[in-house]
């Protein structure tokens, strides 16, 4: 008897120790799939990206990361409805998750829902009232709708908590440009550059504000400076006749 009772354990022992390869099987497989979507992500292959992360959803659906990676991805890739559906489900399921309702105000934003942008972008100010990405979130809404003071306040209050973010800048410059600030806007790329912190983005945004103050020749040096030459030369063309 005795002799069998241990044999029965040592076929517990053998059994329970089967899934544990599995599961090890399972675990490097899904960071194979998540650095797959970090790669494609980076290389601004966000249908790819979509992908990888919706593999490893379905693998896991407790994996919050891996949604939001979808819904970003699906943004990025010009299917805003999409991303918006993904993160409506995701809240439905997982609750309101911050990073989820800010997602949800960024697809509807790019998807130009903007009543809906604003209702969302309020309760993601409650969830998050000191993050520098809300307030410049809700500073681009202002501008979508035209309103620009509300814009720069934003703007403002996302770089106190982010100082120096260059795209909170960027988008800062922008909005000064298009309520008339034109030459705001310039000086501030223009510290930028100066201050060797610009990135490509920020050299053509300010090579358009030349071209909108009429420096065309500021323009077309900047227009040169990061782009083939014929995007260089559709640019150009295009700052022209905004000019």
């Amino acid at each position: 008897m005795r002799a069998y009772l241990l044999g029965c354990l040592t076929a517990a022992i053998v059994v329970g120790c089967a899934p544990t390869g599995s599961i090890e099987k399972q675990v490097s497989y899904k960071e194979t799939l998540r650095d797959a979507a970090i790669v494609a992500h980076q290389s601004f292959d966000y249908e790819a990206a979509a992908t990888h992360y919706r593999s490893l959803y379905e693998r896991d659906g407790g994996d919050t990361e891996a949604l939001l990676g979808v819904a970003r991805n699906l943004r990025y890739l010009g299917s805003s409805g999409e991303a918006i559906d993904v993160m409506v489900t995701g809240i439905s399921k997982h609750g309101q998750i911050p990073a989820f309702v800010l997602e949800l105000a960024k697809s509807e934003l790019t998807a130009r829902r903007f009543d809906d942008a604003r209702e969302t972008l309020e309760t993601a100010a409650e969830l998050l009232p000191d993050n520098w990405d809300v307030f410049s979130t809700t500073g681009i809404f202002h501008d979508y709708v035209g309103e620009f003071d509300a814009a720069q306040a934003a703007y403002g209050a996302a770089l106190e908590l982010s100082p120096n973010n260059v795209a909170v800048i960027n988008n800062l410059a922008l909005s000064l440009a298009q309520s008339g600030k034109i030459d705001e806007g310039i000086s501030i790329l223009v510290k930028l550059l100066n201050a060797k912190r610009s990135t490509p983005h920020t050299r053509q945004n300010l090579a358009m504000l030349y071209a909108l103050a009429g420096d065309i020749k500021s323009a077309e040096k900047l227009a040169r400076q990061d782009l083939p030459a014929d995007a260089a030369l559709e640019n150009l063309t295009t700052f022209k006749k905004m000019h």
